[in-house]
């Protein structure tokens, strides 16, 4: 089963938008990730975010490209200080593949737990509006299979 974990993309300060929308910047590297993930042939049966403004609009552009049925839907779990253990049991109950759309330090919790059963360690660094793609072996090992930033994309 696949497994792909996008950060959303820049998103503006509090100051200047209480509900942190993503910025001209952040779309358009949301969107040069999602053209990636379109070509490198990339699948999800669905795509979850947070509900945050970034996240739903990061979650939009993907699901504009790769049109995955049902399309998106919003779930606890996924906030910036959550726990990542939520959704590492979630996910194994997951035969499908399946984007999660969330937050720093969340998305690095969530691959560390995944990766080496340890959420304190950081073994991947999310850059906004990065994708990391994990795959989990028929014994349930999660490994790294490819991870794509924005600014690769230039």
């Amino acid at each position: 089963m696949k497994l792909y974990l996008l950060r959303h993309g820049e998103a503006k300060s509090k100051d200047e938008d209480p509900e942190q929308a993503l910025t001209d910047n952040g779309q358009a590297a949301v969107l040069r990730v999602a053209s990636f993930a379109q070509g490198a042939g990339v699948s999800a049966a669905r795509i979850v975010h947070s509900g945050k403004r970034r996240a739903r609009q990061t979650a939009e552009i993907i699901a504009g490209l790769l049109k995955p049925t049902p399309a998106l839907s919003a779930s606890d779990g996924l906030d910036p200080m959550d726990e990542p253990g939520i959704w590492m049991s979630r996910l194994d109950e997951e035969k499908q593949p399946i984007m999660l759309v969330g937050h720093l330090p969340y998305m690095g919790r969530l691959a560390s737990v995944l990766l080496c059963g340890n959420s304190e360690k950081e073994t991947i660094t999310f850059t906004a509006g990065s994708m990391l793609c994990l795959h989990r072996s028929t014994e349930g090992a999660w490994t790294v299979q490819w991870m794509i930033t924005p600014a690769m994309l230039r």
